[in-house]
């Protein structure tokens, strides 16, 4: 089975945070992967991306799955040279090594 992990920032998900969880849980689901962990942060972290390294080399993750772009908005390019990337709102896959136009692109 393929490997995903889910990412999330707690100021952005606010009370949705377990929402949030499910959805990334179903859609990993549906998708054919299996969810190893879920890397959720705060504010206070200074650096998210590097928890989402540390977790995709870890397990060995295909994927990283996340609520919304905004969740991934500083970083996403950077994101796509290790992992690939499933938005559900908008549903949204984009591969790894392809260049894609991202939240952070648009004006």
């Amino acid at each position: 089975m393929k490997r995903a992990i889910g990412f999330l920032r707690r100021d952005i998900s606010g009370d949705d945070r377990e929402v949030d969880e499910k959805a990334i849980n179903d859609l990993a689901a549906a998708e054919g992967y299996r969810v190893d962990t879920i890397v959720t942060v705060g504010p206070e972290v200074p650096h998210p991306f590097s928890r989402i390294l540390v977790a995709v080399s870890r397990t060995d993750a295909d994927v990283v799955i996340t609520p919304s772009h905004v969740h991934v908005a500083d970083f996403a390019r950077a994101l796509l040279v290790v992992a690939d990337l499933i938005i559900i709102t908008p549903h949204q896959t984009l591969r790894r090594g392809v260049r894609h136009s991202t939240e952070s692109d648009r004006p």
